[in-house]
């Protein structure tokens, strides 16, 4: 992070901030959260936990994993929604990925875009936990009105998720390994 414009190192330390917030919830005592060896935030053994943030907004979740084993969560704000170039189809897709229902989606949500954000939460779930980065073309996505599941092809590895939309402004996705 030493190297990190202020801007990130601002967006790395409110996350941060929120992430020991999340642990006081939890009535935990505040600790460092180092970065691990995929990015990830390294969680004290018992909790898992994630991390996101947009230019403007962040949140962090944490839970204990007898509740979860493991989660991640995922923000995108409208205006990079809207700049997601649209062949990142080809990078994000599985063979088997299903659109999202277009009867919740606001018009400035393309189905690519919440493809993108609920792969980025199972990939935030599944890398620490596999020891490994997960490629969002690895993952196929099924959609229901509000949730989703996501599934490796490698194995039965699934997670399910959920997704909103806030105040017409931002997604939040969230996935979890039960």
């Amino acid at each position: 992070m030493q190297r990190a414009v202020p801007r990130r190192r601002a967006e790395f330390a409110t996350g941060r901030w929120c992430a020991r917030q999340a642990l006081a919830q939890l009535h935990l005592a505040p600790g460092p959260i180092v970065v691990g060896p995929w990015r990830n935030p390294v969680w004290p053994d018992q909790l898992t936990g994630s991390i996101s943030h947009t230019t403007d907004v962040c949140a962090a979740v944490v839970a204990h994993r007898t509740t979860w084993k493991a989660i991640g969560i995922d923000l995108l704000d409208r205006e990079s929604a809207v700049r997601l170039p649209v062949d990142a189809g080809r990078l994000l897709a599985h063979p088997h990925d299903a659109d999202p229902p277009p009867s919740t989606l606001p018009v400035w949500v393309p189905p690519l875009v919440l493809q993108f954000s609920a792969k980025e939460a199972a990939i935030k779930a599944l890398s620490p936990m596999l020891q490994r980065v997960i490629d969002f073309p690895e993952l196929r996505v099924q959609f229901d009105e509000s949730t989703f599941t996501a599934a490796l092809d490698a194995g039965d590895t699934r997670v399910v998720g959920w997704w909103t939309i806030v105040m017409d402004q931002l997604i939040l996705t969230g996935a979890a390994l039960l």
